[in-house]
């Protein structure tokens, strides 16, 4: 998979997680009952592992190639 294509689809899921959690915070406690259990235990640890994935992204590049290399 080409980088960028990886760093756009990276990119999408970070917002799409993040508009989620801003869904949980803004919306009634009354909405949000299934949401919450997503974002709780799926949604918050794939965003904080998407948003490092592309923080770093040249480091652990660099890193699997001198891995498999």
């Amino acid at each position: 998979m080409r980088i960028l294509t990886q760093r756009n689809l990276l990119r999408l899921l970070h917002i799409l997680l993040g508009l989620g959690l801003g869904a949980l915070v803004y919306m009634p406690p009354s909405w949000t009952g299934d949401l919450r259990s997503f974002m709780a235990w799926i949604g918050v640890p794939l965003a904080t592992a998407s948003g490092l994935a592309m923080w770093q992204q040249g480091r652990i590049r660099r890193w699997l190639s001198t891995r498999s290399g």
